[in-house]
């Protein structure tokens, strides 16, 4: 069975990949037919991804209602923790962060853990800030200093007791980073269960700018109610969207990867990453892999970046269920500047590409569509970039006019489809997103791979924001040289032998009249993104 499942996956994946090549490489228009077969593809798996959520959502609406049937089952479920990692965070987010967890109140919930990540001079704001958000007298809370990055169980059973009576405890310890500090979260809940038989089934984690909703934590925590899933990941929205273009841009971007991505993915159980500002993990299989997880190492050097993708893996290879739900929403900060987001970028696909070694042996433990989207992560953006290349520097006017075309059309029919489920008109301009996909997005993802065994972290703190420039700013700049040298030699090369080609003036129209669409409506962005920025509540104060 083993055998078949890996056969099957093999097949599908061969499927998937075999015909864009052979098609480009052996057909006389390496363009026409090898991005019709392409773009097949995409407006294929963008239809399935369209349904697939759709049915998810339905069934996150039935599934709530299910539990409210049988309301005795969820309220003997248990209680959960939840768990709060910030390194020398922006105070005003810090605050909103610590200001949300007030408003969460329920009967499954039983302590709070604020993780610092530092015990220095320079993190001490941080434990001020707890101290002003949560009074003693009201919220029993208290505060711990480790002194200790790598803590025996020993020294967290002697801290454990210290607070033993707290709801809300503020916990400091030696930078390590974020894997070691949610480690020792992780271990003060399995205390719990094991010294005071606590009946604690999972953990919310979250970040420390985060805001979470009201009801967020309970409507995750209701889903484990079925023993096969291991994970839960809730909706995820930038609450600094109008601070700039990109960071408008990238909540849009947020919408379509958790509303329609992360949706479509959940329907078969296999989430591939449950976003770190808002994931909730059931303790027990916590228990299980916590070792393996907080010791991973790749290439020889222990991991310290991509925490919530390899704990998602993890549960995975348990072959237990990983879901989504848009009925449990939080709002967190995004970069709003581009070399901040490239950085971020950077990260992100450093770890994503790391974790395919974790996910191809995993294969068989889940869904057909769980190898579609991993041939979707590894190979599509490059046949994506392989073409436009191509077209740039070998292709005609044509070429170009035809793949601007498909591009655009798979971006509108994504905006179009996003405006028909939210009713919100900014999600028309997704198609705008294409731009920074292929001038910011792609670049990292060379960096990512050629830097793939550097494990620093690439940002610095929010509290703290450095644009240092490092040499990865080369490529950034270098790529984008190239497509604009690349785009000015296409269309010299088609005026200039567009008669002897048989290349109409049209075409070059049809081109230009596209790009100019695009520069208008960036045009258009910007000042709506300022105009938003200028009247916004969350502005108003600054």
């Amino acid at each position: 069975m083993f055998l078949f499942n890996l056969l099957l996956r093999l097949l599908l994946a061969l499927a998937l990949i075999v015909p864009i090549i052979v098609i480009s490489k052996y057909s006389y228009n390496y363009t026409a037919y090898g991005l019709s077969i392409y773009g097949l593809y995409l407006v294929c798996y963008l239809f399935i991804q369209s349904i697939f959520s759709v049915l998810n959502d339905n069934y996150s609406w039935s599934k709530w209602s299910l539990v409210k049937r049988k309301r005795n089952i969820y309220e003997n479920l248990g209680l959960y923790n939840i768990i709060v990692v910030g390194y020398r965070e922006d105070p005003g987010y810090y605050k909103m962060c610590l200001e949300s967890l007030k408003n969460i109140v329920s009967i499954h919930l039983n302590k709070i853990y604020i993780m610092i990540d530092g015990n220095e001079p320079e993190d001490e704001y941080m434990i001020k800030i707890f101290k002003e958000t949560f009074d003693n007298n009201i919220y029993k809370s208290t505060c711990i200093r480790l002194e200790q990055s790598e803590n025996s169980d020993n020294t967290l059973i002697k801290t454990y007791f210290e607070q033993l009576d707290n709801n809300i405890i503020c916990v400091a310890q030696k930078h390590s980073g974020k894997r070691q500090t949610m480690s020792t979260g992780f271990q003060f809940s399995l205390l719990e269960n094991s010294i005071r038989n606590k009946n604690i089934q999972a953990i919310f984690c979250t970040d420390s700018d985060t805001i979470i909703g009201e009801n967020c934590t309970d409507e995750m925590f209701s889903y484990f109610t079925d023993p096969n899933i291991g994970a839960i990941c809730g909706n995820l929205s930038i609450y600094n969207k109008y601070d700039s273009v990109i960071a408008f841009l990238t909540s849009i971007r947020y919408w379509y990867a958790f509303h329609l991505e992360r949706a479509y993915q959940s329907l078969t159980g296999s989430v591939l990453c449950v976003s770190g500002p808002i994931g909730m993990y059931r303790l027990s299989y916590i228990e299980q892999i916590l070792k393996d997880w907080r010791g991973q190492t790749f290439l020889g050097k222990l991991c310290s970046y991509g925490d919530d993708r390899h704990l998602t893996n993890k549960i995975l290879s348990l072959g237990k269920k990983v879901v989504y739900t848009n009925l449990a929403s939080a709002a967190t900060e995004t970069p709003n500047n581009l070399y901040r987001f490239f950085k971020q970028q950077i990260r992100w696909n450093k770890s994503a590409f790391r974790e395919i070694f974790w996910n191809i042996p995993i294969l068989h433990k889940h869904s057909l569509f769980m190898t579609v989207d991993l041939v979707y992560i590894i190979c599509y953006p490059f046949f994506c970039i392989t073409y436009l290349m191509y077209v740039l520097w070998k292709g005609t006017l044509l070429d170009l006019g035809m793949y601007f075309t498909i591009v655009c059309v798979l971006g509108v029919i994504k905006s179009i489809y996003g405006y028909i489920r939210t009713g919100n008109l900014e999600t028309i301009l997704y198609f705008l997103y294409t731009l920074i996909y292929i001038s910011v997005i792609f670049p990292a993802k060379i960096v990512a791979i050629l830097n793939i065994n550097d494990n620093s972290w690439g940002t610095s703190s929010r509290k703290i924001i450095s644009d240092k420039v490092t040499f990865d700013i080369i490529v950034l700049i270098s790529w984008n040289l190239l497509l604009v040298s690349g785009l000015f030699f296409n269309i010299y090369y088609g005026i200039s032998n567009g008669i002897s080609n048989g290349i109409s003036n049209g075409t070059f129209l049809y081109t230009l009249i596209i790009s100019v669409c695009f520069i208008l409506m960036l045009s258009f962005t910007y000042i709506y993104v300022y105009i938003k920025k200028r009247t916004s509540r969350l502005y108003k104060n600054e």
